[in-house]
């Protein structure tokens, strides 16, 4: 009984070594968060035309970086956000909850060649009081965080599109 006992740990320990060897000839690259050496992409980016623009344009630049050089491929983004009335505040006027939706159509191209494009959307919602510069700060500040889900939605097809190249 004990020779058995002893041959099946001896088997789990072996079984246990070779999938430890195998695991560690594995690499992996993190799509999210922080990694010690970024993967850093050749992409010029377009002149924003608006403040949503600008901050799609700068969570881009930093997370795939960015080039000057004249043969860059150009990524061109355009981002209009709505909004809409959740619910509304059976208490006179009391807080009104609301969504942004931040829209934002994209072309990456070099040249004549488009070598991605697409269009993405994220939505955040938000709360509004009776006061009026509340109101417009929170309905802003919703705006710019469904703008970043946009740009983080954004980047993920780049690098995509980028990896299939």
């Amino acid at each position: 009984m004990s020779l058995s006992r002893k041959t099946a740990r001896n088997v789990l320990m072996a079984l246990g070594i070779m999938a430890t060897a195998m695991i560690s000839g594995c690499t992996m690259a993190p799509v999210y968060g922080d990694i010690a050496a970024p993967t850093r992409y050749a992409i010029a980016y377009a002149k924003p035309s608006s403040r949503l623009e600008q901050i799609v344009y700068q969570e881009l630049a930093l997370s795939l970086g960015e080039s000057t050089a004249i043969d860059a491929p150009v990524l061109l983004v355009r981002v209009r956000v709505s909004t809409r009335k959740l619910t509304e505040s059976s208490v006179g006027n009391s807080f009104q909850s609301y969504e942004a939706t931040a829209v934002a159509s994209y072309s990456l191209s070099r040249g004549d060649t488009v070598i991605a494009s697409g269009t993405r959307d994220a939505t955040a919602s938000y709360e509004s009081s009776p006061q009026v510069l509340a109101g417009r700060s929170a309905a802003g500040e919703a705006g710019e965080r469904a703008a970043k889900a946009v740009a983080d939605s954004i980047r993920l097809s780049l690098i995509a599109a980028l990896a299939a190249r």
